[in-house]
């Protein structure tokens, strides 16, 4: 009770905990940020090699894909085939499925690109790109969301959007819990895989699926092995083509794009967090000096110096850990609120799992945003009572 009298009744308490929240906030978003960014440049380094290229479509220009026939897109497949190695996938499409109450995403990658992304199983065995369409079930990986409806070895009938028509799937393979997939021009920015489908590509599909797959197929085209000059010569085709105005950047261009305006928006993001952490000190300190005047006008005469040092330590310490635990809560609450709201909504691309709701990269973020609350609260404690037991040591003398 005298803890409370001395310290969490004055007004200042609450701005203290609203500030504290916020830059916590601040910080935890912005590590987070960083650690989702260092997980992409990871995935992203199968790409960082000469003579790899990624297609971009220009966003500037109007396009008109509705005059693009079957014919225009299977004579860019044609000098694809000729001229270039490349990666194709394709992710996105949304579809249905009995027994599973929020959307699948079905997914085509072809055998170059799972060579560049091979994806980690927790059981089954690797994708196979050699199948006949027509007589052959097609062997599938599976998110881990799917798995308790459809194990391993089952069989999934769709409705394929590539080829707009019936086909049955085999699910060969399940993915490890929370499998992501990083974007290209923003690492920091991934879609999880708990509820997708993986379906192999080969010549054969290629040549069976539809007009909206090959123009999506070409949209995160990567060409290997190859040079600037063919890239170019391909961009030429494409436009002449398709009418489509492509750049094919390297993986470490795409780096630059990003980092010219991400390490601008993070670096404002966590001055922003130093500079609310440095009012909050202020204004602690300063709420601490107050309490300990008080708490030691409380104290019986009879306790020495000694014991009210620590017994003035210990009360902020007290007062500063509970003030940083309800700043903490409120991390924790938002993010597992944001991270249950995906659930609620069905998002499929973004639903994820994890230990109380957040995932590991979240979990990092708050234990680090926990130790940084440590250091200041300790910072805060020590300074405010070395600086108060000066003070009444000037007065005794």
């Amino acid at each position: 009770m005298l803890l409370f009298k001395c310290y969490f009744k004055r007004k200042s308490t609450l701005c203290i905990i609203l500030l504290i929240f916020i830059a916590n906030y601040m910080t935890f978003i912005g590590i987070r940020s960083l650690l989702s960014t260092y997980q992409g440049y990871c995935e992203m380094s199968s790409l960082v090699h000469e003579g790899t290229y990624i297609a971009n479509l220009n966003p500037k220009n109007d396009y008109s894909f509705a005059n693009i026939t079957e014919s225009d897109v299977q004579q860019i497949f044609n000098y694809l085939d000729r001229n270039f190695d490349f990666a194709l996938y394709i992710d996105g499409n949304l579809i249905t499925l009995p027994d599973c109450d929020i959307e699948v995403s079905v997914n085509y990658l072809n055998e170059e690109y799972y060579k560049l992304f091979p994806l980690e199983l927790e059981q089954g065995i690797k994708l196979s790109f050699d199948y006949k369409l027509n007589d052959d079930e097609i062997p599938v990986l599976i998110g881990t969301g799917l798995s308790k409806t459809y194990p391993l070895g089952s069989t999934i009938s769709i409705s394929d959007p590539a080829m707009g028509r019936n086909i049955t799937l085999k699910v060969v393979g399940i993915l490890k819990k929370n499998a992501f997939h990083s974007n290209y021009y923003m690492p920091n920015w991934k879609n999880y895989y708990n509820f997708s489908i993986f379906v192999p590509v080969n010549q054969i599909f290629i040549e069976n699926a539809n007009v909206d797959f090959h123009i999506n197929s070409i949209m995160n085209l990567i060409v290997l092995h190859t040079t600037v000059e063919k890239t170019e010569t391909l961009s030429d085709i494409l436009l002449e083509n398709l009418g489509l105005q492509f750049k094919f950047y390297s993986q470490q261009e795409n780096y630059e794009h990003f980092e010219n305006d991400y390490l601008k928006s993070i670096i404002i993001q966590f001055i922003s967090a130093l500079v609310l952490y440095a009012i909050t000190i202020w204004i602690a300190n300063r709420n601490i000096l107050k309490g300990n005047r008080l708490l030691l006008n409380n104290l019986s005469s009879s306790i020495s110096e000694n014991v009210n040092s620590v017994k003035i330590r210990k009360s902020g310490y007290i007062y500063l850990k509970l003030i940083f635990l309800l700043g903490l809560l409120g991390v924790f609450i938002f993010t597992a609120y944001e991270r249950f709201s995906y659930w609620v909504k069905k998002d499929t691309l973004v639903a994820a799992y994890g230990f109380l709701g957040l995932t590991d990269i979240d979990w990092g973020s708050w234990l680090t945003v926990l130790f940084i609350d440590m250091l200041i609260g300790v910072l805060i404690v020590e300074t405010a009572s070395k600086h108060f037991l000066n003070l009444i040591s000037k007065q005794e003398y």
